[in-house]
């Protein structure tokens, strides 16, 4: 008998070539954040890609040193606003990654996953 869950961390469903797309798009976005009409909103989609990379492969968590230099380095200059598209990128993020562990946990699929990480 085979477990779907198995089935989508084999080699078989490879899902770092979509990680990898989201970082650059995040990236991407970072970067252009000075130049940008509204660098607070483009923040919150930064976000927002940062909780699709997670959910895509949890070794996301550790490009967010990177995420985050990217972020506050074009906007040094202006700290507040640094501080701003900061703590916005943040907190999208962890108000849908919030969101999202409250759904798995709403449908009672938690104990598959612990089924599959212990």
């Amino acid at each position: 008998m085979t477990s779907p869950f198995l089935y989508c961390f084999s080699r078989l469903a490879d899902s770092g070539a979509l990680m990898t797309t989201l970082t650059l798009g995040a990236l991407n976005l970072a970067v252009r954040l000075p130049r940008l009409r509204r660098p607070v909103w483009a923040s919150a989609w930064i976000g927002v890609l940062f909780t699709l990379m997670m959910l895509s492969k949890t070794t996301a968590i550790f490009l967010l040193p990177a995420l985050g230099w990217a972020l506050v380095l074009p906007l040094w200059h202006e700290r507040k606003l640094a501080l701003r598209c900061a703590i916005t990128a943040a907190g999208v993020s962890a108000v849908l990654f919030g969101a999202w562990l409250a759904l798995v946990t709403g449908f009672g699929l938690l104990p598959d996953y612990k089924y599959l990480f212990m």
